[in-house]
């Protein structure tokens, strides 16, 4: 799930917010805060240890990778850098 007030995904699509998939073992919730620009692009992020459990460096590698593929809509009126964030949920297999 993702949250960054008054944006959505690019193109309404879903897929534009990256998800890393099972690439590892164990379960957990990894929060990346994420920086994105008026374009949509996501600039930086970083993980949220106090919104985070449970997780592996394996995960938050996983999620800082993907967070940063991720593209949201274009915002004319958005700051020139919105903060907002990502949380993944890593499901054991």
């Amino acid at each position: 799930s993702y949250d960054l007030k008054g944006r959505g995904p690019k193109d309404n699509k879903m897929w534009h917010i990256r998800n890393p998939g099972y690439r590892c073992k164990g379960s957990g919730t990894v929060v990346i805060s994420i920086k994105v620009d008026r374009t949509g692009i996501v600039k930086d992020a970083k993980l949220d240890q106090s919104r985070s459990s449970g997780y592996t460096q394996c995960m938050v590698d996983n999620a800082l990778k993907y967070a940063l593929l991720s593209k949201f809509n274009y915002k004319e009126s958005a700051p020139s850098m919105q903060t907002g964030s990502i949380k993944y949920n890593f499901i054991a297999q």
